[in-house]
């Protein structure tokens, strides 16, 4: 453990506060706890194509002509037809993601929403609870 300087006067006081550890030893930032590392999360089945769906097509009933996207409302059924790299795949759960933002580090309004349905032969028809809340 290495030993804090001691500080000499008000804004020593302020440098010193922060500290970390880097492979070269202990490092201060002269402001807060910077963190200039980044972390990129990649789980195996975005770059294992044989392991990944492929949406073939949606519910028509879902188009919104107006915003041009696929909308599904909470306790209102939709379905979508899927397929998989190996025909003897299935696929046993789904959720909605919203997309992440570019724009900051923490993403307050990232959710992860799980579907409720059945999958049969390449198709699944799903539903979000109506009760479910952010």
């Amino acid at each position: 453990m290495a030993v804090q300087p001691a500080a000499r006067n008000e804004t020593e006081r302020f440098i010193y506060r922060f500290w970390w550890t880097t492979p070269g030893g202990i490092s201060k930032s002269p402001t807060s706890f910077a963190e200039y590392r980044i972390e990129i999360f990649r789980p195996p089945c975005w770059f294992n194509l044989t392991a990944k769906p492929t949406i073939e097509n949606m519910d028509v009933s879902t188009w919104d002509e107006d915003d041009g996207v696929n909308v599904m409302q909470y306790g209102s059924p939709f379905g979508l037809r899927y397929s998989m790299f190996y025909a003897t795949d299935r696929v046993t759960t789904a959720v909605l993601v919203a997309p992440g933002s570019t724009t900051h580090s923490t993403n307050m309004n990232q959710r992860v929403v799980s579907c409720l349905g059945v999958a049969l032969h390449g198709y699944l028809f799903m539903y979000v609870k109506q009760g479910w809340r952010a």
